[in-house]
């Protein structure tokens, strides 16, 4: 195990914002009017020249998303529960309107910044000489919206440091449940089989539409020795901040509170990474 005798030296490694990662998301051209527009175009269109776009879109961004086939297909789920009348379509009908109504965000063309680290071990794979790692970072992209992106990596015992290759693609969560009652967190979870540096935690909810920025993450060790990870963050709405809170066990499934009281009114919040004795005199 690494221990504090081991000197910390400053290493040249440097993580640059890629602009090429994109996330895809629901289109929203305006209002339900429009996408009913769209899906008229498309469902007068003959299967000839249904299959001849699905091609075009096959080739030039299939590659670009790892489930490409799987996000046009919920974009498409979407629509359909404002207009069920096309679930009667032909399937390639319904592949060519989730992907009208598809777009891709360019989610750390910005910045990338702010990192904070935790000792996380994926694969549990113990050893004295090497601390495995996951750092969370602040990715701003278009339109200046930050969101919460991660990399995994290790700490020698000579001090060095070494980041796993990021992930040429980068994915949001596969599940969003909202809170039926107020208290209650909002749910996500990823696919089990993304490494970290391709999740990515995009604003959810109206009071964080302009950003999720900051995250501090902290390994907490409960009375009983489990751990789990928690990360504060600042959510912007573009007027006005508030803080939440990440709490996860594994970086796949997280719960996203709201905090409240007197110590959560401006952005310097952080956690200690163990409960305190009762009696501390």
């Amino acid at each position: 195990m690494i221990t504090s005798r081991n000197i910390v030296k400053k290493q040249r490694v440097i993580l640059r914002p890629d602009s090429h990662r994109v996330v895809g998301q629901f289109f929203n051209p305006g209002n339900p009017e429009r996408m009913h527009t769209i899906a008229r175009r498309i469902a007068a269109l003959t299967e000839i020249q249904s299959a001849h776009l699905i091609h075009i879109l096959n080739r030039d961004f299939g590659k670009r998303h790892r489930f490409y086939q799987k996000m046009i297909q919920q974009h498409f789920n979407s629509f359909v529960k404002l207009f069920p009348e096309y679930e009667l379509l032909p399937v390639n009908k319904k592949i060519l309107i989730g992907a009208y109504l598809s777009k891709e965000y360019s989610f750390e063309s910005t910045a990338l910044m702010n990192p904070s680290m935790v000792y996380y071990d994926q694969h549990h794979r113990k050893s004295p000489s090497v601390e495995p790692f996951l750092l969370s970072l602040r990715a701003v992209g278009e339109g200046h919206i930050s969101s919460v992106t991660f990399r995994s990596g290790t700490i020698r015992t000579d001090g060095s440091i070494r980041i796993e290759k990021k992930s040429m693609w980068a994915s949001l969560p596969e599940e969003i449940i909202y809170p039926a009652e107020p208290g209650a967190p909002v749910r996500i979870r990823f696919s089990s089989d993304l490494p970290p540096s391709e999740k990515v935690i995009f604003p959810l909810t109206a009071d964080e539409c302009n950003g999720i920025e900051d995250v501090r993450l902290v390994r907490f060790i409960n009375d009983n020795g489990s751990v789990v990870y928690y990360g504060t963050y600042t959510a912007y709405d573009g007027k006005v901040i508030k803080l939440k809170l990440l709490e996860t066990t594994d970086f796949e499934s997280f719960k996203i509170y709201n905090l409240q009281g007197a110590a959560v009114l401006n952005k310097g919040l952080a956690l200690f990474p163990q409960k305190s004795p009762v009696n501390m005199l």
